[in-house]
């Protein structure tokens, strides 16, 4: 279904965050500072490796 037929809402969002909560972890958001030498702003990374969801697979 096309984004334009279901558009997100701020219920939506909600509603997901209720059924997520308790389920995921809050992950932290670093500082990049290579990042942020080569970009020329201040980068974060959120490191959502942290989560355990086990859905990393090896390549």
């Amino acid at each position: 279904m096309p984004m334009t037929e279901m558009p997100v809402t701020l219920q939506h969002i909600r509603a997901a965050r209720e059924r997520i909560a308790g389920k995921i972890e809050r992950t932290p958001a670093v500082p990049s500072q290579s990042l942020s030498d080569r970009i020329g702003q201040p980068i974060h990374l959120k490191l959502e490796h942290h989560q355990t969801t086990g859905a990393f697979k090896l390549r």
